[in-house]
């Protein structure tokens, strides 16, 4: 994960496929005349247009990686593709109990033939592991790990995240695969808490650590837009969302390219 290049801040964009996790797509570019300001913007659009050469895509399924791996090659971006499932302690155990072990890794896939190991990792997870949701266990990504993937701790939903956090209680035991831990500074109340917690866990000079800055929508402005998108899949409403990480309008492609 060390394709950071002159960029101090890591952008981590997540689509629509993550149901109600984005309002942003993975079509092609509109053409000039076709544009419509009440359209939800592309991905690719938005690295076309702001000069972002390796787009990182993070979603919580594998429906998008096609398109976004076909438009994006049109346009001569390049595509990593980062798979976020949950993990638990033991993926067989569909226990209430079970629930305070769950926290989130990101598989990114290194190498072409990394696309078959992720997948994989997903059908596993959403068939076997399934618990209300997908869930794999580290047990099973140790003994099925291999060079054409790489693991990646995001900065929220993470194991620290959710011990310090949420009372759950998280114990990954990574064996010989060496992840890299994302940070992030979105001016949530409780951010300088996890960095500290990140920064105490990996250290700061670590070649394991990586800015990043979660990009779920263009401006801050369409913040509104996004969570009136995540309240209706959440089945909540505008004036008490009761949705996680809605204290701050910075997760937008705007804020990231104030860190430029």
């Amino acid at each position: 994960m060390s394709i950071l290049g002159k960029m101090n801040v890591l952008p981590i964009f997540t689509s629509h496929y993550s149901l109600g996790g984005s309002i942003l797509t993975l079509e092609k570019p509109s053409k000039p005349e076709d544009f419509d300001p009440r359209a939800s913007e592309s991905i690719i659009d938005l690295c076309v247009k702001n000069n972002i050469e390796t787009v990182f895509l993070v979603d919580d399924n594998m429906s998008g990686i096609v398109t976004a791996s076909k438009n994006a090659k049109e346009k001569g971006l390049k595509i990593r593709f980062g798979l976020k499932v949950t993990c638990c302690a033991d993926l067989y155990d569909k226990t209430p109990e079970s629930l305070t072990t769950e926290h989130k890794v990101i598989i990114f896939i290194k190498k072409p033939i990394g696309y078959e190991k992720v997948t994989d990792f997903y059908s596993k997870a959403a068939t076997e592991g399934l618990y209300y949701k997908p869930r794999l266990d580290l047990n099973y990504i140790k003994e099925n790990w291999d060079d054409t993937v790489s693991l990646v701790i995001p900065f929220y939903s993470s194991f620290l995240h959710k011990n310090l956090l949420c009372g759950h209680n998280c114990i990954p035991e990574f064996g010989k695969i060496v992840p890299t831990y994302f940070r992030e500074d979105n001016e949530l109340p409780f951010d300088y808490l996890l960095q500290d917690a990140v920064d105490k866990y990996v250290g700061k000079n670590s070649k394991h650590l990586v800015n990043t800055k979660s990009i779920y929508y263009n401006k801050n402005s369409d913040f509104k837009k996004y969570l009136t998108n995540r309240c209706i899949h959440k089945k909540s409403y505008l004036n008490s969302p009761n949705i996680d990480h809605m204290g701050s309008s910075k997760f937008s492609l705007e804020s990231w390219l104030e860190t430029r």
